[in-house]
């Protein structure tokens, strides 16, 4: 064995600051996870990602204010931590999304079943905002089936830990899909 083969890829050296700025954010923001994973999750999200956007369904604000404002951010950082596909979250996907597949994330609501995420979102309600901890509920839908479904909470709103909670989120709905993924063999 050379030496050269004992070194970190070039793509694991790339990816260092978002895994320590992952396991980082978990460590100090509070982030709890749990992901409930299905057959097929995989190939159901390489075939939404390929058609470019990726229809997000955003319920609820914990923060109060503007809901617009409030889904851009969330896409916003599932955009900025989807480093290994070419797709495109958004709120108002373009005529190439794929209809059936979709991300549904609900805040601070009661306890949903992934079923009722993925059913009919406009039937879907957020919970209060101003509360601690912030809740998500996070379903990868093929049609009115949930492939993944994820339920996750961070102790506070503060900046870092909000990031911290989506993209742990993000991690759980497609695992392997993300940027951490790659450093795994």
């Amino acid at each position: 064995m050379s030496w050269k083969s004992a070194l970190p890829s070039r793509t694991t050296l790339n990816l260092l600051p978002t895994l320590a700025k992952l396991l980082g954010g978990c460590a100090l923001s509070g982030v709890s996870i749990a992901p409930v994973h299905r057959l097929n999750a995989h190939n159901d999200y390489d075939m939404a990602a390929a058609a470019g956007d990726f229809t997000t369904i955003v319920v609820g604000n914990p923060f109060g204010g503007d809901n617009a404002a409030f889904a851009r951010l969330v896409t916003t950082i599932l955009n900025e931590e989807n480093s290994l596909q070419r797709s495109n979250f958004t709120t108002q996907p373009g005529q190439n999304a794929l209809k059936q597949y979709r991300v549904v994330f609900v805040f601070n609501a009661a306890r949903l079943d992934d079923q009722t995420l993925c059913g009919d979102p406009p039937t879907l309600r957020g919970g209060p905002t101003g509360t601690a901890p912030i809740t998500v509920q996070a379903a990868f839908c093929n049609g009115a089936v949930a492939t993944v479904g994820v339920y996750g909470s961070v102790s506070s709103g503060e900046e870092n830990k909000f990031r911290a909670l989506i993209t742990q989120v993000q991690i759980a709905l497609f695992p392997g899909r993300t940027a951490l993924s790659a450093l795994t063999p």
